[in-house]
């Protein structure tokens, strides 16, 4: 399988999302777009804010010991216990 390149791709593909944006937005009342600020604001507040170390200590963490490593020839194949 060969893959070429499409020149302009990413601009025609930019296009689209600008011209979906620009219709969804179009439809969208004063008040549905000023919530929608909102949540957005409030989703950017949230995502800058550190974790605590207690919130931290609740992600599950695998050592690499306690992965088997992949077979040859299959990257990401392995096991974790």
């Amino acid at each position: 399988m060969i893959l070429q390149p499409v020149p302009g791709l990413t601009e025609q593909n930019e296009q689209r999302e600008k011209e979906k944006m620009k219709a969804l937005h179009d439809k969208m009342s004063a008040q549905e777009r000023q919530n929608l600020l909102l949540k957005y604001e409030a989703l950017r507040r949230y995502q800058e804010t550190p974790s605590t170390k207690e919130e931290l200590a609740t992600i599950p963490q695998e050592s690499e010991t306690s992965c088997e490593p992949a077979p040859y020839g299959r990257s990401g194949a392995g096991s974790c216990a």
